[in-house]
């Protein structure tokens, strides 16, 4: 057999592999022969990988085999032309795959059949199999009907199954029980079921409809779910902001998995497979198993090695909680693959042993191949080593007015079913909170978060008034969960010694050493390498020892015992040893509520302390921002301290020596300019300006944010981060906040090379000069367009009044139920000004190009760099596809990117890069096509004029954006939606062409 005709099977067994679920294959092709094919997959797919153009075709055949077999042949063939031994390798597997799968045994018919064991046998319709069926400990199974439940009387198959059901039971409970107590609603007895609402990703669902269709489950939503996302991904990776629902997420997913095996839930969410072994992992804790080792040991650990310990992992585990029959089972479902592998937490695990933990990841994978694997982690800590390779990235939303909504009414009409609120308070409450939510901006942006909207519904429930800021709301939380422990030092059982009573009495006191408690909780992880991120209990003791705080051993024993068991907020772990039953170490449940009393911590005592402490943790890299936040936030807002605020503002960012040329004093400069931030640029002139403080801070912190933006000392999230702060403060770049003010490239008429791949590079010519915007339209530029008036102006509108989409001054996009009068809602970091603008269609984009050719005309358009131009000459317009090419790939060169040859994580915007939301336009300096236009790789798609095909109506955009990767942000790559079409990643740029081509558009 030919090589053609052997690589021509090689693709169709992939097809089939990639286009159905796990279960359904393996029916179909059994159990050996589907393990080989998945080894052919891993061959082609790694054989192939780390080529971009490659790349792109893995992905789209993945998503579409049936449209991408002959693009995969072709790459195939070109490999093993290249390789010779590349050829040998896949014939050799495919000939094991196709030995596997003649010998699979039995076949079924009819849709009511159970399988026969022997090899010729056929089993008619409703038929069933008499042979030799071994039912020792386990079912007989009709269909999906279980006809017999075989029950061993064998005391250690009892004792297995007795530990199978205690497992599932417990891992259901786990999923299920709400961590509400470190929020003050520890005595609310209310379910995950009760409470949970979808969570959407920022990924769009358009490029996911025709997998998921084939999957089982039709979207109709404009976002892609993270359910969805993963139905599409075998191996996803799940991103968030603290208290964003990763987590709540995950344990979603899992109770269900967990509640099929024991009857709690009838039918698993569409498009996930029952039957699978669900396991969950905490990172943190599997990082412990690495806290004896020293680096040299842990770098000599091999896959099989790390493997054992986590499967030692595992086990310890379900000894712990009296589970150890289980573990030969689980142990053995394990290495079978069949399994659903949840690892929670990689930003738990401190820096220095993530690359471990992603290495025993890596190695479990390779040996166990589970079926399905989620990972959670922060979205400021998924890079560098910390990234794994095969898995789908997908970043979780924020929640939308709708879902807020939905878990207002949600949390009355679960207090309501647990007799805690009447009917009718349940309906008034529930309508007042959503109210209250929406009818304050401060809130509204609060609430998005799943874990403060339920700290929010915690307040409210106990008619507390609901903050506007979320440090105020966060000391509100602390404030009801010191109330709450005074309540339990009062039940009658519960009472504490006399002592203690004082201290618990004490708000300030207590809430003093909860502070020092979670800065010294937080420095353990941040600073020494050989601890988690927990709070040893003998460190903890020493701490609480100090005159300071309580002054006794005695009481700080009693102290920590008290606090574990009564708080909710700073909880043991462990036990045992010399520690006679005690915990071991403590945390902090949710990082966030340590982040916050960390950053309290940072703040307290004098202006010299709060200084040194900010000036220490700037140098741990970016760990520590999060409480300096808070600690930022806490002293304008709590303590009304603003002399101290400033302070540490001037200290950061005006009182530093040298030219801010090293990641250190770069990131001094960002934490000064939030500071800053947190009081308003208005109020820190006023202050600045006064005697003996510094005048030139305004105008220098800004100059310095854009110099920290723009230049590569700090990672890309930190960078873009900067770029943020800059806005808030006002981006000193006139040309980047108003539309008269644009700069213009100027891209000369020639040819180009246009195109990619077999049909490239094809040789076009554009037979007349024209201009392009050096940046994306920005949020500031398009607000001037919505207040001047736009929406209200027929004249911009035809193709939109046409469509159905205009109507008496008002516009409504696509999945919109209700037409608006101005420009959309932007929420999240897509709200600075000088971001791109995006959630704009092609009729708003077109609308706002006629808005500023009238505004040329009217005189009103600045730009120096087209001064020279007639406006009766010339039009702003969207860009052709051709246009937007040329001016990407520049008159001469054929590389892929507009930057260049090559696409990195700190040179664009895109996937890789880790930022997760649009970035300050010119944040990346390189990324500047050869005519000068910047951010064309990324950041945000781009809508162009052209239709997609001469008898569509979809239109195209171009550039790729913040989610994508590499290939999606080629020159020549170019995407397609409705012109109604909103996105968060989708904007704009504007093109300035002579009046006779735009006539004839």
């Amino acid at each position: 057999m030919d090589e053609s005709t052997i690589i021509g099977y090689i693709v169709t067994a992939l097809a089939g592999y990639v286009s159905e679920d796990a279960k359904a294959l393996t029916d179909k092709m059994g159990q050996k022969a589907y393990a080989k094919c998945k080894v052919l997959v891993k061959t082609v797919w790694d054989r192939l990988s780390g080529n971009p153009k490659n790349e792109m075709v893995i992905e789209e055949f993945k998503d579409s085999p049936e449209d991408y077999e002959k693009p995969l042949t072709r790459k195939l063939e070109q490999a093993c032309e290249d390789k010779k031994e590349l050829f040998d390798e896949l014939r050799a597997l495919f000939q094991d795959y196709q030995q596997e799968k003649k010998t699979y045994a039995a076949t079924i018919e009819g849709d009511e059949g159970v399988i026969s064991q022997a090899s010729d046998a056929k089993i008619a319709p409703h038929g069933i199999a008499t042979d030799d069926i071994n039912t020792d400990g386990g079912d007989v199974v009709v269909g999906t009907k279980i006809v017999h439940k075989h029950e061993s009387d064998d005391p250690e198959t009892k004792k297995t199954q007795n530990a199978h059901q205690r497992y599932f039971t417990r891992l259901y409970r786990f999923c299920q029980a709400l961590p509400l107590e470190p929020l003050g609603g520890g005595d609310q007895e209310i379910t995950l079921d009760q409470l949970y609402i979808n969570l959407n990703t920022t990924s769009g669902s358009g490029e996911y409809k025709k997998l998921l269709k084939k999957r089982g489950r039709v979207t109709q939503t404009q976002s892609l779910s993270a359910l969805d996302a993963l139905v599409c991904c075998k191996r996803m990776v799940l991103l968030g902001n603290p208290g964003s629902g990763k987590s709540t997420f995950a344990k979603k997913m899992l109770a269900a998995y967990a509640g099929k095996e024991i009857g709690k839930v009838q039918e698993m969410p569409e498009g996930l497979e029952a039957g699978l072994l669900p396991v969950w992992v905490s990172l943190r804790n599997l990082a412990s198993r690495l806290k004896g080792l020293d680096r040299a040991e842990q770098e000599k650990l091999d896959d099989k090695e790390r493997v054992s310990k986590f499967c030692g992992f595992l086990r310890q585990q379900l000894e712990d909680e009296g589970d150890l029959d289980f573990w030969e089972e689980i142990h053995t479902i394990l290495l079978s693959g069949k399994s659903v592998l949840v690892f929670d937490g990689l930003d738990e695990v401190p820096e220095v042993y993530r690359k471990y933990v992603r290495q025993m990841i890596i190695a479990v994978l390779k040996s166990c191949d589970p079926q399905r694997v989620l990972l959670t982690c922060r979205i400021r800590s998924y890079h560098g080593q910390a990234m794994l390779k095969g898995f789908a990235m997908f970043t979780l939303a924020a929640l939308n007015p709708t879902q807020m909504n939905s878990f207002c009414t949600a949390w009355y009409e679960a207090l309501f079913q647990s007799q805690q609120v009447s009917g009718k308070d349940k309906l008034l409450k529930s309508e007042n909170l959503i109210r209250v939510i929406h009818d304050s901006p401060d809130l509204t942006e609060l609430a998005d978060n799943p874990m403060l909207l339920t700290t929010m519904a915690v307040i409210h429930q106990k008619e507390t008034e609901l903050p506007g800021e979320r440090v105020k709301l966060y000391k509100l939380a602390v404030d009801v969960l010191l109330r709450r422990w005074q309540r339990h030092h009062q039940h009658p059982g519960m009472r504490p010694s006399d002592s203690l009573m004082e201290v618990l009495g004490n708000d300030e006191k207590i809430l003093g050493i909860m502070e020092m408690l979670a800065y010294e909780t937080h420095k353990a992880a941040g600073g020494d390498t050989k601890k988690q991120a927990d709070l040893e209990r003998k460190e903890a003791l020493s701490l609480l020892e100090g005159k300071k705080y309580l002054g006794s051993a005695g009481l700080a024993e009693e102290f920590l015992d008290y606090v574990d068991q009564r708080s909710g907020l700073f909880i043991g772990l462990g036990g045992g040893g010399e520690e006679g039953g005690k915990p071991g170490t403590y945390i902090f449940p949710h990082r966030t509520f340590q982040e916050y009393l960390a950053g309290c911590f940072m703040v307290s005592g004098r202006d010299a302390d709060i200084g040194r402490r900010f000036e220490t943790h700037v140098k741990e890299g970016d760990y520590w921002y999060v409480a300096a936040q808070f600690g930022a936030e806490e002293l304008y807002h709590n303590r009304r301290d603003k002399e101290s605020l400033f302070e540490l503002a001037y200290r950061l960012g005006v009182d530093i020596q040298g030219e801010g040329e090293s990641g250190e004093l770069h990131r001094k400069i960002l934490w000064s300019g939030y500071i800053a931030s947190v009081a308003g640029m208005e109020i820190i002139r006023e202050d600045a300006v006064q005697a003996n403080h510094r005048p030139q801070y305004p105008n220098l912190i800004r100059e310095r944010l854009l110099s920290v933006m723009q230049a590569e000392r700090l990672p890309p999230v930190e960078r873009a981060e900067a770029g943020c702060v800059l806005a808030c403060l006002g981006d000193p770049r006139k040309e980047v906040l108003d539309s008269g003010a644009m700069t213009f490239c100027c891209i000369e008429k020639g040819v180009f090379w246009f195109g990619q791949g077999e049909k490239a590079y094809r040789h076009k010519e554009l037979d007349y000069d024209y201009w392009l915007a050096k940046y994306p339209v920005t949020v500031s530029q398009y607000r001037q367009f919505s207040e001047a008036g736009g929406y209200q102006s027929e004249q911009y509108w035809p193709e939109a009044k046409k469509a159905g989409y205009w109507m008496s001054g008002q516009f409504k996009g696509n999945y919109e139920k209700e037409y608006r009068e101005g420009m959309p809602k932007l929420s999240g970091r897509f709200i600075y000004a000088n971001n791109p603008m995006v959630i704009v269609s092609w009729y708003e984009s077109i609308a706002y190009c006629r808005w500023l050719t009238s505004q040329w005309l009217a005189g009103k358009i600045v730009s120096e760099s087209i001064a020279h131009l007639r406006p009766r000459e010339w039009s702003f317009v969207l860009p052709s596809g051709r246009q937007w090419e040329k001016a990407a790939r520049g008159p001469k060169d054929q590389h892929p990117f507009p930057l260049g040859e090559e696409l990195a994580p700190n040179l664009a915007n895109y996937g890789k890069a880790g930022i997760g939301s649009t970035s300050a336009v010119g944040c990346f300096v390189q990324d500047k096509s050869p005519y000068n236009c910047m951010d064309m790789t990324g950041n945000v798609w781009e809508w162009c004029f052209n239709i997609y095909t001469p008898d569509g109506s979809d239109r195209v955009f171009r550039g790729g954006n913040w989610l994508n990767p590499a290939f999606r942000c080629r020159c020549s790559y170019r995407s397609r939606h409705d012109p109604n079409f909103c996105r968060n990643n989708l904007g704009f740029r504007v093109a300035l062409v002579p009046t006779s081509v735009s006539s004839g558009r």
